[in-house]
């Protein structure tokens, strides 16, 4: 069976816009602070508010017991962040689905792990952008934006599937976007899923979906 890629990111990206004061007899400096931030937004928004780390999967073949930690330095504690779970797969992984198991570590804490069924492919078609033999997809993990404490926040990834190695996932990684959508709530419970597509769901035996035709 040949599947063929389409762009379905869910990519929400929203930057806060600075609200300028104007006060007598500094019009000047205010348009050059304004400047300034704008060219700190343009400049500095991979960085800060936007940024995205992947772990390579040695040889190709994901086992059980390799569970690679990806570090995301957060610089602003005030912005809520959309979190994303990025999968780069090849044209043979023989799934439609992974089933992730996910902890979180906040700067200073211990793990807190979830396990979230995240969608692949639907209607014999890869649901991510497929650049040649590569396949990447990225599946929204939070049904609200959240926010992080300052530093190093880690996210430590592993698999549920029945196979060992798990053939055909070539990297994986964790993206976080800042967002100026709602207020953000602090990240304690599992993260809740809200879209319908490209949304991870909570992972159940059944799940598992062998695509037709392989």
């Amino acid at each position: 069976m040949t599947r063929s890629g389409s762009k379905n990111f869910i990519d929400i990206i929203s930057i806060t816009d600075g609200v300028a004061r104007s006060v007598r007899h500094r019009l000047t400096g205010t348009v050059i602070g304004l400047a300034a931030f704008a060219g700190c937004l343009s400049g500095c928004s991979d960085q800060t508010l936007t940024q995205q780390r992947w772990v390579s999967i040695p040889k190709q073949a994901w086992t059980h017991a390799y569970q690679p930690w990806v570090h995301i330095d957060v610089q602003d504690s005030t912005l809520p962040y959309s979190v994303y779970a990025v999968i780069r797969h090849n044209q043979q992984f023989k799934y439609d689905n992974l089933l992730l198991r996910y902890g979180y570590i906040a700067p200073g804490d211990s793990a807190i792990f979830h396990d979230v069924n995240l969608p692949l492919a639907a209607a014999d078609k890869w649901l991510g952008d497929t650049l040649g033999t590569i396949v990447e997809t990225r599946i929204r993990l939070a049904a609200q934006p959240e926010k992080f404490p300052l530093g190093d926040n880690v996210f430590v990834l592993g698999h549920l599937m029945p196979d060992e190695p798990l053939a055909g996932i070539l990297q994986v990684g964790i993206r976080i976007e800042a967002t100026a959508q709602g207020a953000g709530r602090r990240l304690q419970a599992p993260l809740q899923n809200s879209l319908a597509d490209t949304a991870a769901r909570p992972s159940k035996a059944d799940a598992l979906k062998p695509p037709s035709g392989k």
